[in-house]
């Protein structure tokens, strides 16, 4: 069968002299494996450059439910990036945000709303004039509800502290799950602004950090066997 979808390229791995393995995620068929025969050729008919990890991507594919690596026969762009190729801190936070995503997502059922919000994530990171540091923290609330998992409530002086094992915010500081005021606060304010005003808050970079740390503890809590996520120590480097 033959599908027209657009994809998100999560992952590249060479495979032969020649060719590339690329995990993708589809906006029709979910997650899903290609082999591209001779792309790494000189002379190859498809551009390596059109398979960088993020890539948007318009597709048309062989789609067989019997086998686990399918085969591409057109692709092109669909969004081209302006500055997440050359801005180190936009491009660390897309692959930060790549990385979270190829790690938690799983099975190839349909995954329109996801992966449609996660090119809108992607394309304003992009496009953004404003400060873009804070973009991961608002994408990890965002994300864990489409996983099934999202956090939820405000903060108020009746419920002071976000539990990261309950997904809510609490009246006392029970145990090692609940946050300090602070965090607890910040995490309520993600939760109800959009990505594009994510600029307005104002946080220090030890802050900023620990917030972060403490949201891949929130996703450890509730994802078996959460592995490791190496991205995040290059935000910390490149995050004023």
């Amino acid at each position: 069968m033959i599908i027209k979808t657009r994809g998100i390229v999560l992952k590249t791995t060479k495979y032969s002299e020649t060719s590339l393995i690329c995990r993708v995620l589809t906006e029709e068929r979910g997650l899903k494996s290609y082999i591209i025969s001779g792309v790494r050729k000189k002379n190859g008919k498809t551009s390596a450059g059109l398979l960088q990890v993020m890539s948007i991507l318009d597709l048309v594919v062989y789609d067989n439910d019997k086998t686990d690596l399918h085969r591409i026969k057109e692709l092109g762009n669909h969004y081209v990036y302006r500055e997440v190729p050359y801005d180190l801190v936009k491009g660390s936070i897309g692959l930060f945000i790549i990385e979270i995503v190829l790690k938690t997502i799983k099975g190839q059922e349909m995954q329109q709303e996801l992966f449609q919000y996660l090119m809108h994530t992607l394309q304003f990171l992009d496009q953004t004039t404003t400060s873009p540091v804070n973009i991961h923290l608002h994408f990890l609330l965002e994300y864990a509800s489409y996983l099934g998992f999202g956090p939820s409530g405000v903060q108020e002086d009746s419920q002071l502290y976000f539990h990261l094992w309950d997904g809510r915010f609490m009246p006392i500081k029970e145990d090692k799950y609940a946050l300090n005021e602070e965090l607890s606060r910040l995490v309520s304010e993600l939760l109800h602004i959009s990505i594009e005003e994510t600029h307005t808050m104002q946080l220090t970079r030890e802050t900023r950090h620990l917030l972060l740390r403490q949201l891949l503890n929130y996703f450890a809590l509730h994802i078996d066997n959460f592995p490791e996520i190496f991205a995040h120590k290059i935000l910390k480097e490149v995050l004023d």
